[in-house]
C-alpha cells in the first residue's frame, strides 16, 4: 500500500496482497448504536471479487461485489448481516463517494454522490458494537482477504452519542444565559451525581428509548416511517426551542405510539426509565429543574405572561447538526438484500 500522488494525493493505493488499514477497536467504536460512514474511493476495473471499502468487525460494512455492485449491511439485532445493494452506480477508474447509514431503529440507506439510491425500514437497530478486531479499511477485519484494488482518499465514521446530543442542546441553552442550568448542574455536582454515572445512565436511557420504538415499529414499514417521522418532528422543535410546537409535536408522538404499542411496551419503558433516573438520584424536581434550565418545558403551552421567546433567535439552526432524512430512493436501480 502506497501514498498517492498527483491526482490521487492525499488517497492511499491498494493494490498488494496484504493491503489495508486497521483502526483499533475503542470505546467509543464499542458504543455505535446508529453509524454513518463515508468512504471517497477509486476503484480499478471490475473482476467479480467482493472487495471490502470499510468493515467494523462484527457491526457494518461497505463493500464492492461483482461488476461494481455497492453492498452494504449492519449486523442487526437479530444477529444476521442486513442490508441494501445497488447496481450501476459505481464507474471503475472515476471517483465516488458512497455511504451507509442505520439510523439506529430500523432505517438503512446507500448513498452515492450525495444521493440516496436504496433504502430499507425493516433492518432492526441498533447497530451492534464494533469487536475487538476494530475497523478494516480496504480489506477484512478478520484477515488479509477481500483486499480492495484502487485508490481511498477520505473516509469519516459517525455515531449516535446521547451526551454529544445534549452538548449540542445545551450550546443554545436559554439565549446562551447557562446561569439556570449552571445552578442545576451545581446542585447535582454537591451530590456526587455528575460524571460517569450520569453519562453511563444517559446511554441507557437511549437504549431503553429504541428498544421500545422498536417494538412499536414492529418491522411494519409504513409504522416505522411515520414513527421516524413524528419523532424528528418532535427532535426539531427540542432544538429551536420553539415552545409553540413541542406539545403539539409531542402529543402526536404519543397517541401514535399508545395506538402501536404492543400491550405492556409502554408501561415496561416507563417503569425502565424511572429505574435510570432514580439510579442518579435523578427525581422529578431535578427533571423539571433541568427541563426550564433549558428552555424545554414545552409540555404545554406556556402562559400568555410567560417573558421567554417562542423559539430562541440566534441566526441559521445548521448551527446543530441534525441527523439527515432519509428519502425514498431517487435512483433508478435500488435493490435491497441481506448479506449472505
Amino acid at each position: 500500500m502506497a501514498a498517492g500522488s498527483g491526482d490521487t494525493a492525499g488517497s492511499y493505493r491498494f493494490a498488494a496482497r496484504d493491503s489495508g488499514i486497521t483502526v483499533p477497536s475503542s470505546p467509543s467504536l464499542r458504543q455505535l448504536d446508529s453509524v454513518r460512514v463515508r468512504v471517497r474511493f477509486r476503484s480499478d476495473p471490475w473482476d467479480k471479487a467482493r472487495r471490502n471499502l470499510v468493515e467494523g468487525h462484527l457491526s457494518f460494512a461497505l463493500m464492492l461485489e461483482g461488476e461494481g455492485r455497492l453492498t452494504g449491511t449492519v449486523l442487526d439485532r437479530t444477529g444476521t448481516w442486513s442490508g441494501a445493494h445497488v447496481d450501476g452506480q459505481i464507474t471503475a477508474g472515476q471517483w465516488h463517494e458512497a455511504a451507509l447509514e442505520h439510523n439506529g431503529l430500523s432505517t438503512l440507506a446507500l448513498s452515492v454522490d450525495g444521493r440516496v439510491v436504496a433504502v430499507r425500514h425493516d433492518v432492526p437497530g441498533p447497530v451492534r458494537p464494533v469487536g475487538g478486531f476494530g475497523v478494516a479499511i480496504g480489506r477484512w477485519p478478520d484477515a488479509p482477504e477481500y483486499i480492495f484494488r484502487g485508490d481511498i482518499g477520505e473516509l469519516q465514521l459517525w455515531r449516535n452519542d446521547p451526551v454529544h446530543t445534549v452538548q449540542q442542546i445545551t450550546d443554545r441553552c436559554c439565549g446562551r444565559d447557562r446561569t439556570p442550568l449552571g445552578k442545576v448542574l451545581a446542585t447535582l455536582a454537591e451530590r456526587n451525581e455528575i460524571g460517569d454515572s450520569v453519562i453511563t445512565a444517559a446511554r441507557a436511557a437511549q437504549a431503553a428509548t429504541l428498544e421500545f420504538f422498536l417494538a412499536v415499529g414492529n418491522g411494519r414499514e409504513e409504522t416505522v416511517r411515520e414513527l421516524e417521522r413524528l419523532a424528528g418532528e418532535l427532535w426539531e422543535a427540542v432544538v429551536r426551542r420553539d415552545r409553540r410546537k413541542m406539545p403539539g409535536a409531542l402529543d402526536r408522538l404519543r397517541l401514535f405510539v399508545a395506538e402501536n404499542s404492543p400491550p405492556g411496551a409502554q408501561d415496561a419503558w416507563e417503569q425502565r426509565s424511572e429505574e435510570i433516573a432514580q439510579s442518579v438520584g435523578f427525581g422529578a424536581a431535578q427533571r423539571d429543574a433541568v427541563l426550564r434550565a433549558l428552555c424545554l418545558d414545552g409540555l404545554r403551552p406556556p402562559p400568555d405572561d410567560d417573558p421567554r421567546p417562542d423559539a430562541l433567535p440566534g441566526g441559521p439552526w445548521d448551527e446543530v447538526r441534525l441527523p439527515e432524512q432519509l428519502r425514498v430512493p431517487d435512483l433508478p436501480g435500488g435493490r435491497t438484500d441481506g448479506r449472505p
